[in-house]
């Protein structure tokens, strides 16, 4: 396959993207001509490519060669005129009756069934890129076990954060691919607001150079997770909540920390279950407002 590719790429030249075995490529809908072995109108590129197939003796099936706007790739609608990905509105209907099903109170399920749920949110999270604490209860749930029959109580945090992720589903409108980006560090956008987050073994506070604008606290009396990572990870949900009523809806928020576990933290939107009420509290916050941070 790999001297294939290299026949189409340099000696035929086809514009085409060719990941092992599967050939992609996009072009004007208009950009149409005739293929006569399947008797219909099909992209110029696919034709050029499909010719090629034949020349070479490479067998090839009419219904996998599909063009469209928006496509249909695994489960997902690819608009490439908007650059974005949503999940296709049966599949969502379906996903979200099935993890509602799942999580009910006072009931046992497999752990089979728990890594089926799993499963199924981990491949929603290509388009929903912030619903991951909605796994952190789950796995905790399900970690250690092997017995694939064997029944699991669920819990509160289980139930609760599956049906968080739940509604989320529900509402969410995919992603756009243009605004998943990563910002230039240095220097910052001028409309990137900027924080500085910090906590020591007595108190916590936040800075917003531009506005001049500083807060200090100290450490509550108790917490779900007694340390400092803990305090830390708060400063910083704090500051994001405040830094949001500072910002326009879809504004960019840049938030400093020198604790490198609480970049983590919020990077990956995971962490021990200590930490999951809080992450679901900033991100839920983040979704309301559109906000990059």
């Amino acid at each position: 396959m790999s001297l294939v590719i290299w026949i189409t790429v340099f000696i035929q030249l086809i514009s085409v993207f060719i990941y092992v075995d599967d050939s992609f490529s996009f072009a004007k809908a208009r950009d149409l001509s005739y293929y006569k072995k399947y008797h219909k109108m099909l992209p110029t590129a696919i034709i050029k490519l499909l010719l090629l197939w034949d020349e070479l003796g490479i067998p090839h099936e009419e219904w996998k060669q599909i063009f469209s706007s928006p496509l249909a790739v695994i489960g997902f609608d690819v608009d490439p005129n908007l650059m974005k990905i949503t999940l296709k509105e049966e599949s969502k209907c379906n996903l979200v009756w099935e993890m509602r099903a799942f999580a009910r109170f006072k009931s046992r399920r497999s752990l089979r069934e728990f890594e089926h749920i799993a499963g199924l949110l981990n491949w929603v999270l290509n388009v929903c890129l912030l619903l991951h604490p909605g796994l952190l209860a789950l796995y905790a749930k399900t970690k250690g076990k092997t017995n694939s029959k064997g029944l699991i109580w669920l819990n509160c945090n289980v139930i609760t954060e599956l049906l968080w992720a739940t509604f989320h589903l529900e509402c969410s409108n995919g992603v756009y691919l243009l605004k998943t980006v990563s910002w230039n560090f240095d220097p910052l956008p001028n409309n990137v607001l900027q924080v500085f987050c910090d906590a020591s073994g007595s108190g916590m506070g936040y800075w917003f150079p531009e506005l001049l604008l500083g807060f200090q606290s100290n450490l509550p009396l108790k917490s779900p997770v007694d340390n400092i990572f803990f305090h830390e990870a708060l400063c910083m949900g704090l500051a994001i909540w405040d830094g949001i009523t500072c910002l326009p809806l879809g504004g960019q928020l840049a938030v400093f920390t020198d604790s490198l576990n609480t970049i983590y933290l919020f990077n990956s939107l995971s962490g021990d279950p200590g930490y999951n009420h809080l992450l679901n509290d900033v991100v839920e916050v983040i979704m309301a407002f559109g906000i990059d941070f």
